[in-house]
């Protein structure tokens, strides 16, 4: 599993992030929310590689993944970033191909196992008929899910998404979250996924860590941290909770609900 203790980061002299410990599970989602500035993103980014902590230690399976070459830490750890544009020169099939660079050689030349991944994940995603495309004529849930394939391309235990859902509409967030809920299942992957929508959380995560400030201010099931007194103290918003019709799961209303 993903295991990150007392983890630590700083920006110049203001810390970030404080004394941060969470686990993540094979098969399971664990979700991130909280306010802008929260520390989420920097959370990712230092789980990623990207940054540096000031103190504390990140593992997989006893592996100090601070310790690991870029190219080692890779082999372990996909990312699927923010919705952005992709660059319109690459076709969706060499987009993909990216991902397999951990295990290419220094010459670049994909091996057949390298193939069989790339047309895995576009099998996995459902873009094998976009293959040939280029990036820049896919529609924003098609990119997503180009990046998405990318990761998968990896062949990593650990998959890390920023706000993957971020600037898509209702029905590719859903969508989205779907493929994402149905390969941490199939293929036992460990997620941890930064969102914002937290009924959106409170469906598809396992188990969830609420941020405010730097620090997780409570983690667990969804049904423990949806709860207005962490979200109203959090989000400074009055809230109303309900439990969905069909799931059961935690339903959060923001804002004050008056009858006539």
């Amino acid at each position: 599993m993903l295991n990150v203790e007392n983890l630590s980061v700083a920006y110049k002299e203001r810390l970030v992030l404080q004394e941060i410990r969470l686990q993540v599970k094979p098969g399971e989602i664990y979700g991130v929310i909280g306010p802008n500035g929260a520390g989420k993103t920097t959370l990712i980014r230092v789980l990623s590689g990207i940054l540096r902590p000031l103190r504390g230690r990140i593992s997989w399976e006893g592996q100090d993944l601070l310790r690991l070459s870029p190219s080692a830490r890779a082999r372990l750890v996909a990312v699927v970033p923010q919705a952005q544009p992709l660059g319109g020169a690459l076709t969706v099939w060499h987009t993909v191909l990216l991902g397999r660079t951990p295990h290419m050689s220094w010459l670049g030349n994909p091996s057949q196992k390298d193939i069989a991944a790339v047309e895995h994940a576009l099998e996995v995603t459902q873009l094998e008929h976009l293959a040939d495309r280029r990036n820049a004529e896919l529609s924003g849930g098609e990119q997503q899910r180009v990046l998405l394939a990318r990761a998968l391309a990896q062949e990593t235990p650990l998959l890390l998404l920023d706000e993957p859902t971020n600037h898509l509409d209702l029905h590719h967030q859903v969508s989205f979250l779907d493929l994402v809920y149905d390969l941490s299942r199939q293929k036992n992957l460990a997620i941890l996924m930064v969102m914002h929508d937290l009924n959106q959380v409170g469906m598809y995560a396992d188990r969830v860590a609420l941020m405010d400030q730097g620090r997780i201010v409570i983690e667990g099931e969804p049904e423990q941290v949806l709860n207005p007194e962490y979200i109203e103290r959090v989000y400074q918003i009055p809230v109303s909770k309900l439990n969905h019709p069909v799931s059961g799961k935690p339903v959060l209303l923001p804002g004050r609900h008056k009858s006539d």
